[in-house]
């Protein structure tokens, strides 16, 4: 006859995975500096233990915000800001924007994005992420012309082709002013 040993559960969360790196030679001075290991990932040296008998320095790492950034916010899809999150975070190349390098090339190019436009006759998902890397808040004026709530209503309502050069000009000229005295856009 055998004994079953009880099961003991532990209450303890699971500890995250360790990053660490062995570097050949002594680098204990790498502790407190942070490197980019891929675009929009950082991570910053916490320890370095340096083993002489194998001439290898073991660094660990933790994943930090992109110091350049300073006081960066997190925000869900409905813009509501959130805690950063603790794992892998993945920057979508298209929302980052790309500086032009003068106020000439940014109303050419919006000319050019309101020429399409109005030559289709309807508004497109490219249009809106090419003025939105110029730096116009453009889903945003739609939305609030539109009545809407939701940015996905408003996604959606252009992958339809519901929303025409009418409305979008309209939106543009409502809100490219800025906003009033009291604030209000």
């Amino acid at each position: 006859m055998t004994e079953t040993q009880p099961v003991v559960e532990s209450t303890e969360p699971p500890k995250p995975k360790e990053r660490a790196a062995h570097y050949r030679g002594n680098c204990e001075d790498m502790a407190g500096q942070t490197i980019q290991v891929e675009a929009g990932r950082f991570l910053k040296a916490v320890s370095a233990t340096y083993n002489l008998e194998r001439d290898c320095t073991r660094v660990v790492f933790e994943r930090v915000a992109d110091p350049s950034r300073g006081n960066a916010k997190w925000f869900d899809k409905d813009f509501n800001e959130i805690d950063p999150p603790d794992g892998n975070v993945t920057v979508r190349s298209e929302s980052v924007r790309k500086p032009l390098h003068s106020p000439e090339q940014v109303l050419a190019e919006m000319g050019s994005i309101v020429e399409l436009i109005e030559a289709s006759g309807t508004v497109k998902t490219d249009n809106l992420d090419r003025l939105h890397q110029l730096g116009l808040p453009i889903r945003s004026w739609l939305i609030k012309d539109l009545g809407l709530v939701h940015v996905d209503t408003l996604n959606e309502m252009v992958a339809a082709g519901m929303v025409d050069a009418q409305a979008f000009l309209a939106a543009i000229e409502n809100n490219i002013h800025g906003p009033d005295e009291g604030g209000r856009a």
